[in-house]
């Protein structure tokens, strides 16, 4: 489907963080409208999905995130297989999208795969997913050198990221850090001007592990959280919300049994 800023505006209030066990509706990516809207702060509002009803004995977890972007055309998908959903990045290359946003979850009919397109020029862009640490590893280096940063990663089942063609000196890559070696580095880096933008998490051997994005030279205040409950991450999300800061990034994954996310805010 392909969807702009203007549809299903009237929604946006409902799923700032929301579970539900209807599958359907937390499957199905919306696209909203910030309102009121400013030249300053032009943002697409997106429902994505955290936690797939599969991983959670039928309870999906989805939240409302903003993506810094003018009204343009998108295409959002749900549950691609992935030779689908190759075939559907592709074709959306083709017909002049960018790749926004891509995870991957298992389900009981085996691994899909959530992305959302935006129709809008820009630089060069290449994106990979289903890698192992070493692949992953191996194509960082690789577009790294070739001048590409990173602009989304996820790191539930196996590592999906993207990159695209510009300056990598105001970017740092964390890598599979425990939650006390995430705080640690991410702290030494915000002495230095470096601010999380994208936190992916996953479970390795019942531990949390998360893979960050970090940048520099960003203005206005954020507040970031790499681990939280659901009951956590709504008092959050209802205390930012406020203070007048919005959710940029989230992402889920289920640890021992139970959904654990992160959070970045921005005072737009």
């Amino acid at each position: 489907m392909t969807i702009s800023r203007r549809v299903a505006l009237g929604c946006a209030s409902a799923f700032v963080v929301t579970g539900t066990s209807l599958a359907g509706v937390a499957r199905r990516a919306v696209l909203v409208r910030k309102s009121p809207q400013s030249a300053q702060s032009a943002a697409q509002r997106f429902l994505e999905l955290l936690v797939d009803c599969d991983e959670n004995g039928g309870t999906s977890y989805s939240s409302m995130i903003w993506i810094p972007a003018p009204d343009t055309a998108w295409h959002a998908v749900s549950s691609l297989n992935d030779l689908a959903y190759r075939v559907a990045n592709t074709a959306y290359k083709k017909r002049g999208y960018r790749l926004r946003r891509v995870s991957a979850f298992k389900t009981r009919a085996g691994v899909r795969y959530a992305a959302c397109w935006e129709y809008i020029s820009g630089p060069d862009w290449h994106s990979r997913h289903g890698m192992t640490q070493a692949e992953f590893d191996s194509a960082r280096a690789e577009f790294a050198a070739k001048g590409f940063r990173m602009t989304h990663v996820d790191a539930r089942v196996g590592f999906a990221a993207i990159w695209e063609r510009g300056d990598t000196s105001t970017q740092q890559i964390l890598t599979s850090l425990t939650t006390a070696e995430y705080q640690t580095q991410a702290a030494a880096l915000a002495a230095q001007g470096y601010r999380p933008v994208r936190i992916a998490g996953a479970a390795v051997n019942g531990v949390s592990r998360y893979t960050a994005i970090l940048e520099s030279g960003l203005a206005g205040g954020w507040q970031a959280d790499p681990e939280m409950t659901v009951s956590q991450l709504r008092k959050t999300e209802a205390a930012m919300t406020a203070k007048g800061f919005h959710m940029t990034d989230a992402s889920g994954h289920m640890l021992n049994g139970k959904p654990a996310f992160s959070g970045v805010w921005q005072k737009v």
